[in-house]
């Protein structure tokens, strides 16, 4: 009985250090965004749009590609993930980049009004396909080595659109817009209400994807256990 109770509470500490581990993989979301909020703050949201969008999704994409390096590190140690991992992180974000250069084609030929409220609706729809994206990506690593691995598909979006939600929240109540609407145009936002916003997203996301992975994880290692019993009853 004590053994067995030991051995749930060193499961315990171990996935509370897991979850602990995989959050801070999403640490270098924030410098990348305290650079490009800093950076956008200086150009003017009309004339600069499109170089805006650029260095947002170039910065992105090289984020995506450090976090999902982070993670495999943290993932090595019960899976071998390899450059797997990395490439499905940065999948996301990779889809984006053909999807802007269509919209930007369209708008060549179609005028797009009411920007930036349009684009910005656009531009949440993008970060939710990037999430989807990512997670049946990463789906398809996890499901080499773990069963359930399905679930993380619906994990991963719905901490992926949660996240964004909430950061969008932040992030509106820290701008000038929300208290003086003739001043700026809506999607203007000073460095620290991005920053929030980001920050309130990838702990939003962490947090909730790290309780998955652990969860799957603890299946994994059931079902570890589980086989010795079923081969010696088969016998």
């Amino acid at each position: 009985m004590e053994l067995r109770e030991e051995y749930v509470s060193s499961q315990r500490q171990l996935g509370v250090l897991l979850w602990l581990h995989w959050l801070l993989t999403f640490s270098p979301m924030l410098p990348f965004t305290i650079a490009i909020a800093l950076l956008v703050a200086q150009l003017d949201l009309h004339s600069d749009r499109t170089l805006i969008l650029w260095l947002v999704l170039a910065s992105a994409l090289i984020c995506a590609s450090l976090v999902g390096f982070l993670q495999s590190r943290v993932l090595q140690r019960h899976i071998n993930v390899g450059r797997q991992w990395v490439i499905a992180t940065a999948s996301g974000i990779g889809v984006l980049w053909p999807l802007a250069l269509g919209v930007f084609f369209l708008t060549e030929t179609v005028s797009i009004p009411e920007w930036p409220g349009s684009w910005e609706q656009l531009g949440r729809w993008g970060w939710m396909i990037a999430w989807f994206t990512t997670g049946l990506a990463q789906y398809l690593v996890l499901d080499e080595h773990w069963r359930r691995a399905g679930w993380w598909v619906m994990a991963n979006s719905i901490a992926g659109i949660t996240g964004l939600m909430l950061g969008s929240i932040v992030s509106s109540q820290l701008s000038p817009s929300r208290w003086w609407p003739e001043l700026q145009p809506d999607l203007y936002a000073l460095p620290q209400a991005w920053i929030a916003g980001i920050t309130v997203a990838a702990i939003t996301s962490g947090g909730v994807t790290g309780v998955v992975l652990v969860w799957l994880l603890r299946q994994q290692r059931l079902a570890w256990l589980e086989a010795p019993r079923l081969s010696e009853r088969g016998k």
